[in-house]
């Protein structure tokens, strides 16, 4: 059975790691508020090969508005390689959604401070 795994940090974040298609990886922090699939910071769009295709708004928590550029991104996920948005921020945090967690279980375990992702 496909799984990934992760960790959970001294913040008590869940970070999972992805495994972008050209090698490159990223931690990420597990945001059950957010429903996309990814969102990295601008700087580290260049180094994971990612390539702007739009610009769009987004509606953030409580009402507020921004706007972003969005990629395309080829990961290694749950055993399959695919392709997701990919959100580039202007700050310096690295976030998967809920859209990468689409049939897949979660466990946060926060005693052994272990992540679990499995389809």
């Amino acid at each position: 059975m496909p799984q990934e795994s992760g960790s959970v940090n001294a913040l008590r974040e869940a970070i999972v790691e992805i495994r972008f298609a050209k090698g490159y990886r990223l931690e990420c922090v597990v945001d059950t508020g957010f429903d996309g699939a990814l969102l990295v910071p601008a700087s580290d769009a260049q180094r994971l090969g990612l390539s702007v295709v739009a610009r769009l708004v987004f509606e953030l928590v409580g009402g507020a508005r921004m706007s972003a550029d969005v990629a395309l991104g080829e990961i290694e996920w749950l055993g399959q390689r695919q392709t997701v948005e990919v959100i580039l921020s202007q700050g310096d945090d690295a976030l998967i959604g809920t859209e990468m967690f689409d049939s897949a279980k979660l466990i946060v375990d926060y005693d052994n401070r272990l992540v679990a992702i499995s389809r």
